[in-house]
């Protein structure tokens, strides 16, 4: 039997980052925030590493033996701010139109902080589902579809 996807081609490497828009949040510019996201996941081996040396500290075990791994409402903000901390260190890799008396503000760890502790949890919590979500960094191209 012939393999009906033969015909189409999906590249799974991913962009190193995209460009991820905070509309409505402006900082000494008349333009919005615009950050250069690299994937929150495996792809992203520094992140992904970072990540697994959190979960592997002993309160986190701990809490994963009494049957409580997952995140609650108590956890969450515990988990907000641990996230802070690997995107800035790990997944923001630039920004655009950050501003501050007429010159750029150079994008640096902590200075993504700085805007991450400035956000409303709302945006930071969209930001994070984004950076996450390996679909938005995939770069796909299908083939042979227009054929059928």
């Amino acid at each position: 039997m012939a393999n009906p996807f033969e015909q189409i081609k999906v590249q799974t490497a991913s962009r190193d980052f995209v460009k991820y828009t905070l509309h409505g949040i402006k900082a000494g510019s008349d333009k919005p925030i615009v950050l250069h996201l690299a994937q929150a996941g495996e792809p992203n081996k520094p992140y992904f590493n970072a990540l697994l040396r959190i979960q592997k500290q002993p309160d986190r075990v701990a809490r994963s033996k009494r049957g409580a791994a997952g995140i609650t409402y108590d956890t969450f903000p515990e988990q907000r701010e641990e996230d802070k901390v690997l995107f800035s260190q790990h997944v923001v890799r630039g920004w655009e139109n950050v501003m501050m008396n007429g010159e750029a503000v150079p994008c640096s760890p902590e200075q993504v902080m700085n805007l991450f502790n400035a956000l409303p949890f709302d945006v930071m919590d969209d930001l994070r589902d984004f950076a996450k979500e390996p679909a938005n960094f995939r770069e796909t191209d299908v083939e042979g579809l227009a054929k059928n």
